[in-house]
């Protein structure tokens, strides 16, 4: 899901190549998007990441026997855990929480809600996104993840990329004023 923030920021920096901006000033352009870039994911089972070894082998075991998933943030280069979640739906409303809280806070919010094998919980999302989402400018789009995150976060696993169209517009007027 991780690969949603990722899209991001690659849009952004085809924002910047089509507004004609130089290579280097849309490589920072792609730098200042992905410290905008928020991320959320909700993890229902853990047991994935024990067998590989990305968290404690019990602690995976004991999720998958308890149906205890785990809501995770992205950024600065770091996965946070933000609550733990009994079941999809308890995860679905904290994620989609945090997104709308997000959300409360652009002008031109981009969305994009990534999911493996999870489109009932996607739409949701979206739904609940969509809601919260300021104006007829903001863009929400459901991706299936790749393959690669069912096998490491589990089937079922979904998130939710934001940034904010409006934040780089203005990055991209003032690069061009640099010109």
């Amino acid at each position: 899901t991780l690969s949603g923030g990722l899209g991001l920021v690659a849009w952004a920096a085809a924002l910047g190549i089509e507004a004609g901006l130089s290579l280097p000033q849309v490589a920072e352009l792609a730098r200042a998007a992905a410290r905008e870039v928020k991320f959320f994911g909700g993890l229902p089972n853990l047991e994935p990441l024990g067998r590989s070894g990305r968290v404690p082998w019990v602690a995976g075991w004991l999720s998958g026997r308890l149906r205890l998933g785990m809501v995770i943030s992205v950024g600065g280069g770091h996965i946070r855990p933000v609550a733990p979640g009994w079941g999809a739906r308890q995860l679905l409303g904290k994620v989609a929480a945090l997104a709308r809280e997000t959300i409360s806070r652009m002008g031109k919010p981009l969305v994009l809600i990534p999911h493996a094998a999870a489109a009932g919980v996607a739409e949701a999302l979206a739904g609940r996104v969509a809601e919260a989402a300021p104006g007829p400018d903001a863009e929400i789009y459901i991706v299936d993840a790749s393959p690669a995150l069912g096998v490491h976060a589990g089937l079922g696993a979904f998130g939710v990329a934001l940034l904010d169209r409006d934040r780089i517009e203005q990055e991209i007027r003032r690069l061009e004023g640099e010109t």
